[in-house]
């Protein structure tokens, strides 16, 4: 997403240089420039829908919880500090906000001039240049971009987020896993020490139970003899 928008800020810059020129006026409108990028906004607000909506189910103290993915990483992230969960919440919220605003555009009235064109239209684009150049801020078709353009920023701002996030949670599963892996050793540890003394013990068992035979031995010996 960061290099799509490079490349369309590099687009931006080019086209607008060019559309200065009167050929360039002519041949290049807002609609050719502007309603690709509205068009795809709109059918990548789709998918992401179905991504942030999607339901996540996990087990919290015995308690099984299903959630959409916003509520799952604000609840992932409660211990965090205060500032960084301020941060955070913005940053969803404009995503949410910039999303709704793209789902407002009316694609249909786009769809004619996207798919459709005819020479006519091209012709009134060449005659209607003034009101059909990129370089016209006031029109609706710019307005329409500047809402696409804003919830691809809102998004890349949220996904840098969320990185920073998982990142997190993989350092803290590493220091649960290292701590584990400790807790293992020193256990291990514990039981070559228990199977140790175990041995001793039953060494020195071994060697009382033999000490009261031999003398058991020794004294029915003695018996016999003094008989």
């Amino acid at each position: 997403m960061d290099t799509l928008l490079n490349n369309e800020t590099s687009r931006e810059s080019t086209s607008s240089l060019f559309s200065m020129t009167y050929f360039g006026d002519k041949v290049l409108s807002n609609k050719d420039f502007y309603l690709p990028v509205i068009f795809t906004a709109k059918k990548e607000i789709e998918d992401y829908s179905d991504f942030l909506n999607e339901k996540i189910s996990y087990e919290e103290d015995g308690v099984t919880k299903e959630v959409s993915l916003f509520e799952f990483l604000l609840d992932f992230i409660q211990y965090w500090p205060e500032e960084d969960i301020k941060k955070f919440k913005a940053i969803i919220d404009n995503v949410k906000l910039t999303a709704d605003e793209v789902e407002k555009i009316n694609i249909s009235i786009y769809e004619d001039a996207i798919f459709h064109s005819t020479y006519l239209d091209l012709l009134e684009e060449i005659n209607n240049s003034n009101n059909n150049s990129i370089s016209n801020y006031e029109h609706k078709i710019y307005k329409d971009y500047k809402t696409a353009l804003n919830f691809n920023y809102a998004a890349i701002y949220f996904f840098r987020e969320l990185q920073s996030v998982l990142g997190s949670g993989e350092l803290a599963i590493t220091d649960e896993i290292k701590k584990l892996n400790s807790e293992i050793s020193d256990l291990s540890n514990l039981e070559k020490n228990i199977i140790f003394i175990a041995f001793i013990l039953q060494f020195i068992i071994f060697i009382i139970i033999q000490f009261f035979e031999i003398t058991s031995v020794h004294r029915e010996i003695n018996k016999k003899r003094k008989i």
